[in-house]
């Protein structure tokens, strides 16, 4: 952390006027604290003060302007001799502890020599209460020596007090120096009204007057801001800080008005651009450790756990939120509370119906989810707010992108990818972009993974899912989602290394366990995900959302393995459960009808997509929607094959009409349409349908069976002439990849055996010429046995074919046979 960082909160290392520039929004206090040193003159029993506030609200700022002040004002510095001291104190256990050190104080930080000789004397003193007395004789000799009454300026007066009186003797001794003497005035602070001030009967009861520092106000924030850039000389910093006025709301609001921490925000931005942000808040949070940490270890039991309740609840809730968290009764809670408010700790307000505490301290908030939850929580939400609040959607989407970029070009090793993995969460999860915020996590998650780190990876992909951490299975939703990833990816065996990972945690989790059947059923292990399903569906006891996912995939497992007929029950098990979505049910039927036609079942198979067809044609949802249009198709299929054709053609048309019909599935429906016509000889009807099929583009396999339905269609219409044309069309169709090359190269050969007649086999020679130079590289490397064919057909010779590979030999005969059945008196086209 950089300088500057580390004088936020050890205002002792800033100079006197560097201090002054930025001292903003507590004058009223100052000039009231200076008011009361003046007006203590000729009184005998002073008026001790306690500055009160959370850490980081200026309270060692305005001991130090204080200490200051008084040596610049003449009148002032004639009557009093501060004596500063540090904010920790760790030797003070007794009142005589306490003037010894402010002796040394005086001899090493004011520069008063007397006070190194008097010290030296008291330590000599052999007992405590010796030393005490020899020790308060010093300071009273201190002050006629130089005319001038001592003003104690003390950090964290309440430990103090609190060790002061632990001894009797001590607490007598200062009472009565305190009350009866005028040689001694205390100013001090706390971050709560302690117990041995507060209480009626204690030992320094009304003893000291409070002064209360609140939050800074939004515009003593913006003044603060301004001036510790004026300061700076950052005129950069001070031109663009006219477009992000409307920021310093969310700014004071994120900090709570808190100086410290607004000083440290304004580091942070004047120090660079947004790519060295998260690394600098991290440090922020990482150097205030010290500064509670041994608060936090000092805690009664129930109020840690109290404390830590409201904090697992985003450090804020009602008192039966917390108990419920914490698993404490209400009524204790509620006391423990109380004792929290008192002691600073939290702040209580009304909302809704009842109170609700808020751990006032934003910066503690920060700093407590750092230390204790970073299994669950690995940022601190107050450095995304506040990346939020400063930064437009924009910015941060570039920053994401630009991170992102170089992650990649790190290779995603050692620590500097680790840091650049860092920034690259706060800036996503600051997205306020749900793309941008799911691509940069799973990013991460994939970082992660490559590390060797399958839980970080698992937490990532839960966070890219927008799941809220405080959710008790937040971490097992991550591995989930990390599995489901790596199943898209095709990492199966991953995905099961993963699941297996997330039951380790969680063992018998049922969502796990069917996510586990699915990873095992895409790696090939159908018979290992069949026994998980079947035992989730032999179980009573688990959830019905459960038993159903494992029913379908129980289906989906037993077809695979060839099962069937198992298949076809568990699927009409699915549509018969009550409490079935009407998805589930759709779906099952699809596939129940689909098994059926693999069993050669087809009046069944029809009964199934009828029933479909029956129960959800007026469902306008996706994908209850499709499964409507695929059960019209294989209806109207299985009538076609009855030579039902008018009917056949009444499904395709309602399937075609629908809104959901994909549109990858257009161009086969009308070429299956266009055939219906071309059976029922309604040429008309069908040249449209195969021409609109031929138009959007089919595969290598189909585009023969258009032309030759189109061609049929022609010549039926006494329209030969337009013969040659549709011909010339076919030849410049590029081969479209779909289906084998072996089949698509079949159905050209039919085709060109029945154009033969019209054609003649010189036109068919030409046709096979330019196949073979075709531009598909795989087309023309297969077709190169075409040759021998063109040789053969010319010369009789048909020894070069008995060189071919059987399968080319095959078709090469068939080629060759054709086209002298045609015309044995014309050849080919080498």
């Amino acid at each position: 952390m950089n300088a500057c960082m580390l004088s936020a909160y050890n205002p002792h290392d800033i100079p006197p006027e560097e201090l002054a520039a930025r001292f903003v929004g507590r004058e009223r206090v100052f000039e009231r604290l200076l008011a009361i040193l003046r007006e203590q003159e000729g009184r005998k029993i002073l008026e001790h003060c306690l500055l009160l506030g959370p850490r980081g609200a200026g309270k060692t700022t305005l001991l130090l302007m204080l200490h200051r002040e008084i040596q610049r004002d003449p009148a002032l510095f004639a009557r009093w001799l501060p004596v500063r001291f540090k904010e920790e104190q760790p030797s003070v256990h007794s009142l005589a502890d306490l003037f010894l050190l402010t002796l040394e104080n005086l001899h090493e930080g004011e520069g008063f020599a007397e006070a190194g000789r008097l010290k030296e004397a008291v330590v000599k003193e052999g007992t405590e209460s010796r030393r005490l007395a020899a020790a308060t004789d010093a300071l009273r000799k201190v002050s006629r020596t130089t005319g001038k009454r001592l003003l104690l300026l003390l950090e964290n007066v309440d430990l103090i007090w609190t060790g002061v009186g632990r001894d009797q003797a001590s607490a007598r001794a200062l009472r009565r120096i305190l009350s009866t003497e005028g040689f001694l005035l205390v100013i001090g602070t706390s971050v709560k009204v302690f117990e041995e001030i507060a209480g009626y009967d204690q030992a320094f009861f009304n003893y000291f007057h409070p002064h209360h520092l609140a939050p800074l106000p939004e515009p003593d924030v913006e003044r603060m801001i301004r001036r510790l850039a004026e300061q700076d000389g950052n005129e950069k910093f001070l031109r663009e800080y006219g477009t992000k006025r409307a920021h310093v709301r969310a700014i004071t609001e994120l900090t709570g008005g808190n100086p410290r921490l607004v000083c440290m925000l304004y580091r942070i931005l004047s120090a660079g651009g947004l790519p060295t942000v998260a690394e600098e808040l991290r440090a922020l949070v990482d150097g205030i450790t010290p500064l509670y940490k041994d608060v936090v270890d000092h805690l009664p039991r129930q109020q840690a756990k109290v404390l830590d309740g409201l904090m697992r609840n985003g450090g804020r809730g009602s008192p039966s939120e917390i108990a419920r968290i914490a698993r404490l009764q209400l009524n204790a809670v509620t006391t423990q509370l109380g004792r929290l408010k008192e002691g600073g700790f939290v702040e209580a307000g009304e909302e809704g119906k009842g109170a609700r505490y808020l751990v006032a301290d934003a910066l503690f908030r920060t700093w407590y989810q750092m230390r204790y939850f970073w299994q669950r929580r690995r940022r601190f939400e107050l450095l995304v707010d506040f990346l939020k609040a400063w930064f437009s959607s924009e910015d941060l989407r570039k920053a994401v992108e630009q991170t992102a970029g170089t992650l990649s070009r790190s290779g995603g090793a050692g620590g500097r990818a680790q840091k650049t993995v860092v920034s690259l969460e706060y800036y996503a999860a600051a997205s306020g972009d749900p793309s941008v915020r799911q691509t940069a996590f799973e990013r991460i998650a994939d970082f992660h993974l490559g590390a060797g780190s399958r839980e970080e990876a698992a937490l990532a992909m839960a966070e890219a899912r927008g799941l809220d951490p405080s959710r008790p299975d937040f971490e097992i939703a991550g591995y989930r989602a990390l599995g489901k990833r790596l199943l898209e990816k095709g990492e199966p065996s991953q995905a099961i290394a993963t699941l297996e990972e997330a039951l380790k945690r969680s063992p018998d989790h049922p969502e796990t366990m069917v996510d586990l059947g699915v990873a095992r059923g895409m790696s090939g292990d159908h018979a290992g995900a069949l026994e998980l399903f079947e035992g989730l569906c032999a179980s009573t006891d688990q959830p019905p959302a459960v038993k159903m996912h494992a029913l379908e995939n129980r289906a989906v497992a037993h077809d695979k393995l060839g099962n069937v007929e198992e298949a076809v029950q568990c699927w009409s098990k699915v549509a018969e459960t009550d409490g079935a979505s009407q998805d589930q049910v759709g779906k099952a039927l699809f596939n129940k009808g689909v098994a059926l036609g693999e069993l050669g079942r087809p009046e069944e198979e029809f009964g199934v997509y009828d029933d479909m067809v029956r129960r959800f044609k007026d469902r306008p949802e996706t994908p209850l929607a499709e499964l409507v249009v695929m059960a019209l198709l294989k209806r109207g299929i299985l009538m076609g094959n009855r030579g039902e054709y008018t009917k056949a053609r009444e499904d395709l048309d309602a399937a075609l009409k629908l809104p959901a019909f994909p549109a990858f599935l257009r161009r086969g429906l009308l070429l299956l349409r266009g055939t219906s016509h071309l059976m029922q000889g309604n040429l008309g009807l069908a040249e449209v349908d195969l021409r609109a099929a031929i138009g959007e583009g089919l595969n290598s396999m189909s585009m023969p069976s258009a032309y030759a339905g189109l061609l049929s269609c022609v010549k039926g219409l006494d329209r030969e002439s337009e013969i040659p044309s549709l011909l010339d069309a076919f030849q410049s169709e590029e081969p479209i990849e779909g289906g084998s090359f072996d089949d698509a190269l079949a159905m050209r050969v039919s085709l060109m055996t029945q154009l033969t007649r019209s054609a003649g086999p010189a036109w068919v020679g030409r046709h096979l010429a330019r196949l073979a130079e075709s531009k598909n590289p795989a087309f023309t490397a297969r077709l190169v046995f075409l040759k021998p064919v063109f040789a053969a057909l010319r010369t009789g010779d048909r020894a070069p074919l008995d060189l071919l590979p059987i399968e080319e030999k095959n078709a090469a005969e068939m080629i060759l046979e054709g086209l002298k059945k045609s015309n044995p008196g014309e050849g080919g086209t080498e």
